[in-house]
């Protein structure tokens, strides 16, 4: 699972309203209810219109109250990919001591790529988390810089919504999918492998990777658990391994793009060492490991753009 990289957002506009289809019928209903009773004198009229005269009142209030108090804070993946669903955390503390209801949380400016979600109840001095679902279509960079939070509570007469401003940058991957990695001599769709250096038992100490049940537990790297709680092993130079370098023109289309985003991944999970080039100029030697493939991800998602 990735993990999430937070920023705190900032208000910088005043609370909004709208009036809803609901609450113009019900504003027209309260006007011919006052016109009635102001031409007929029927007392029972004027009743219902001072009843009709305090819910909208009441309404106003508490949809005013629903919205104050509420603080967001919004948190993205460190690894998003194109067109792979990923979630934006958001979490609502409400800093008044009274619940606020039905909140709906939405990105209008990122509509298209995070869909939106509503809190049910905030509790009193308390906080939620909602996970909105992003699609985004593109690699490349992404600015998440508005969030708004919106209330119909407690009768759907009004909208009422408090905007906040941030300052978020998203990068997105190329889409990965799964690839069968070529065999020795098989050069075409793989690009240039050169016999080299592989993961062994001897040699220079080329990185960490993850524990699998088939590792031995002498090459468990102790100090790396009781940092992460994760489980890694080390990994040695072998003199007959494989070097995987993969090679892009500067005309090379997404699909091309993608395809060598793919095939990195594939090989360092494998365990093989990977360098990129790209066009005549830029070249990422060859390595292994998560920071790595994270170097090589970021290259690509922002190749030709």
């Amino acid at each position: 699972m990735s993990h999430l990289s937070c920023n705190w957002l900032f208000r910088y506009e005043r609370i909004g309203t709208n009036i809803t289809r609901t609450g113009t019928y019900f504003t027209i209903l309260t006007l011919l209810v006052g016109v009635a009773a102001v031409n007929t004198g029927n007392n029972l009229l004027y009743v219902v219109l001072s009843m009709m005269l305090s819910i909208m009142a009441l309404s106003g209030f508490e949809s005013l109250l629903n919205i104050k108090g509420l603080e967001p804070e919004i948190a993205v993946p460190d690894e998003i990919y194109a067109r792979t669903p990923s979630y934006v955390a958001v979490k609502i503390r409400n800093t008044k001591p009274i619940s606020s209801f039905v909140v709906r949380c939405l990105f209008p400016e990122n509509s298209e790529h995070i869909e939106e979600a509503v809190a049910f109840m905030v509790p009193g001095n308390g906080e939620v988390v909602l996970r909105c679902r992003a699609i985004f279509p593109r690699r490349g960079r992404y600015r998440i810089e508005k969030l708004s939070l919106i209330t119909t509570f407690p009768f759907g007469f009004t909208n009422r919504w408090r905007t906040f401003a941030t300052d978020i940058e998203v990068l997105v991957y190329p889409h990965i999918h799964d690839v069968a990695l070529m065999l020795m001599g098989d050069e075409e769709e793989a690009g240039e492998i050169e016999g080299a250096r592989k993961e062994g038992v001897g040699g220079d100490f080329i990185g960490l990777r993850e524990y699998t049940p088939r590792d031995k537990l002498s090459l468990i790297h102790w100090k790396a658990y009781s940092r992460t709680g994760k489980l890694y092993v080390k990994q040695f130079a072998d003199r007959e391994g494989t070097r995987v370098l993969i090679e892009l023109g500067d005309n090379a289309s997404d699909s091309d793009i993608e395809e060598a985003a793919s095939l990195a991944v594939a090989h360092l999970k494998a365990g093989n060492l990977v360098a990129l080039k790209l066009g005549t100029q830029k070249k990422i030697d060859y390595g292994t490991g998560d920071q790595h493939r994270r170097k090589i991800l970021t290259e690509l998602a922002l190749f030709n753009l």
